[in-house]
């Protein structure tokens, strides 16, 4: 944590695995407990291409790397957070046509996902935790290659089939995806990137000034902000309130609506610097807004002493008090010869 003694929440990992070829289609993400939006993030994820969802992230894959790109019509969920409604999509069209649960307390009954789950070693004495100085972004960014690798590396030879065995086809979730995927063989909902975001990606309100909008405490702006003429109208009429979207645990980039548009800007520094501290969660942006009132009220005792400590250098110097001017009336004899 950013500040002093505390921890941030642990991440929270939700995946999506294809029950055919056993490609993990989608990742999502939640800070502290596992939530409703970590599901929808993992649908969003699914939804798009994965380039562009890395991307988000200061990720950079080739298309190869991750090539699932779809939602599916017919789900099976956990019985956690996912099977709410609040995990679906907020546009009915692409909410499941079926969607099955889980029995409780039968964790066997989702196997083919719970199997694929990193196994920690639990070590026998005291209790423990694991400490860690990565970011939740980073975190994030961890997670999301170990997916990658995981697409890459699960040996799932008993799903091919022996027209699959006879192609040659490597007994790998990313091969037997594209392998089906280029025979037709494939139930992926498609959508556009502005359609998945409305539909998945956690809705907020932010607030339109003149030289950029603001979420907390942070700035966003991009050339298509200027160009909508959003900001023109903060400076005409004043700051207004607007919706837009965001990923919970990295808020690298923000969505929002202009008119029926659906603009993207981008978080931006007060002075030039590194750009991967901007790389930063919700749960982050809040200690750094407790982080600068602190030092907002910190500064307001050091500005008395540092005033007092100067004024009185410069009247041991001098031997004049710091302020001695006094009023005069009338007006001044600059212009006189004799000033």
């Amino acid at each position: 944590g950013y500040l002093p003694g505390s921890h941030l929440p642990p991440l929270g990992v939700v995946r999506i695995r294809c029950s055919a070829s056993g490609m993990m289609m989608g990742i999502g993400f939640s800070a502290g407990s596992e939530t409703a939006s970590a599901y929808r993030m993992a649908l969003f994820c699914a939804a798009i291409d994965k380039v562009k969802f890395c991307s988000l992230f200061g990720l950079y894959i080739k298309p190869e790397d991750w090539p699932s790109v779809g939602i599916s019509p017919y789900a099976i969920n956990d019985r956690g957070p996912g099977s709410t409604a609040k995990a679906d999509s907020a546009d009915p069209a692409y909410r499941p046509i079926i969607k099955e649960g889980t029995p409780s307390y039968a964790g066997k009954s989702k196997a083919s996902i719970e199997t694929t789950n990193p196994k920690p070693t639990k070590l026998e004495g005291k209790p423990y935790f694991l400490e860690t100085r990565l970011s939740i972004p980073q975190l994030a960014v961890q997670e999301i290659t170990r997916t990658i690798a995981d697409n890459h590396s699960i040996d799932i030879t008993d799903r091919l089939n022996n027209s699959a065995l006879t192609d040659r086809v490597l007994p790998t979730p990313a091969s037997l995806w594209q392998y089906l995927d280029r025979k037709g063989r494939s139930h992926a909902v498609t959508m556009r990137f502005e359609e998945a975001v409305r539909a998945y990606l956690t809705p907020i309100e932010l607030t339109v000034r003149d030289d950029a909008v603001y979420f907390k405490d942070g700035r966003f702006d991009s050339e298509k902000l200027k160009l909508s003429g959003a900001l023109q109208k903060a400076h005409s009429s004043g700051r207004y309130p607007i919706k837009g979207y965001m990923l919970d645990v990295c808020v690298r980039h923000l969505w929002v609506e202009v008119g029926s548009e659906l603009v993207e800007v981008d978080a931006m520094l007060s002075i030039r610097d590194g750009y991967d501290q901007l790389y930063i969660s919700v749960v982050e942006i809040e200690q750094m807004q407790q982080l600068r009132r602190d030092a907002k009220l910190e500064v307001k005792s050091h500005r008395r002493a540092a005033k007092s400590e100067y004024e009185t250098m410069f009247e041991k110097h001098t031997g004049q008090p710091f302020e001695q001017a006094v009023v005069k009336g009338g007006r001044n004899r600059r212009s006189k010869a004799a000033s």
